[in-house]
């Protein structure tokens, strides 16, 4: 019997015992190895600033050169790309006007911008996204108080009783979310923190009618991308252009949704008791190992800031 997990895992019941130890043993080298094994999909918006003369056509150029295809370049949530006339889907990278960042100059040549990712997967997606996010940099890109670091995670596998058990459990460990990043993020009004805007009953109303009208978008966890895109959008990442960073970040994401939707009977509210969320989850093997110190190491440097 073969089986499938809510994150793309494979499970064959018919396996005999050497084959299922050897199949633990891959999986748990591949984390050791500090390698992501989730196989649900993300996607990421880098919010970037820059100044004359690298523009939004310099920084497309810049990451074309990298990855070998074309990025486009397109107004706040646009559909036709401002360089090649195209109509710009989800399976591209592309860069968007974002009027948050400000900028100056006008279309695909003006500064400061938001390179939106296509839909990633695996380690495959991480390592890409790292190249894009070093390219961004060597062009000429940097951040500042304004940028963010949105993650879209995919979750068309879940039904409504799964959609629940993740938002449950968002609200209930929202605070270890809170614990990396610094202080002056989590007072942002861009994604404000469920504890101060999102009850429960307000985001399980949501979920059981996603199409309704009302969700407020700049929350740390954001549902309206629900019925449009069937993601979750988490908005607290401060702004980066640190390749590794983003990796831990996405990887605890990614392990966190799996842990949380797994199996119909988790319970949502994990008793971490002296425990951080990331030492469970990489108990339970969602989490590579290697992201524990660089979680640990953010916590103590945003404890008092």
């Amino acid at each position: 019997m073969t089986r499938v997990l809510a994150d793309g895992r494979v499970y064959r019941g018919d396996m005999g015992a050497s084959a299922r130890k050897a199949h633990r043993s891959r999986r748990q080298n591949e984390l050791d190895a500090g390698r992501t094994i989730s196989k649900r999909t993300f996607g990421v918006e880098i919010e970037y600033h820059s100044e004359m003369p690298v523009t939004k056509r310099v920084v497309a150029e810049a990451i074309e050169a990298v990855i070998g295809e074309h990025v486009h370049v397109t107004g706040y949530h646009g559909t036709t790309c401002e360089r090649c006339g195209q109509t710009v889907g989800y399976d591209k990278w592309k860069i968007e006007r974002d009027g948050s960042l400000g900028g100056i100059g006008y279309g695909a040549d003006s500064t400061t911008g938001e390179v939106v990712s296509p839909v990633l997967t695996g380690q495959k997606g991480l390592d890409l996204l790292k190249l894009v996010m070093k390219t961004v940099k060597n062009a000429g890109g940097t951040i500042n108080t304004r940028c963010g670091l949105h993650v879209h995670i995919g979750v068309r596998d879940l039904d409504t009783n799964g959609l629940k058990r993740l938002v449950s459990s968002w609200k209930a460990h929202e605070d270890q979310f809170l614990s990396l990043i610094p202080g002056g993020r989590r007072r942002n009004q861009y994604c404000r923190p469920w504890n101060r805007r999102i009850s429960l009953a307000t985001a399980m109303d949501f979920v059981s009618n996603p199409t309704r009208n009302g969700w407020v978008k700049y929350t740390s966890l954001n549902l309206a991308p629900l019925p449009r895109l069937g993601t979750v959008e988490v908005r607290l990442h401060g702004g980066t252009l640190n390749g590794t960073k983003a990796e831990t970040w996405i990887q605890l994401l990614l392990g966190f949704a799996d842990a949380m939707t797994d199996r119909p009977d988790q319970v949502t509210e994990i008793q971490l008791a002296d425990a951080t969320l990331w030492d469970y989850l990489i108990a339970e093997k969602y989490l590579p190992g290697p992201a524990k110190a660089r979680l640990d190491d953010r916590v103590a440097q945003f404890a008092t800031r």
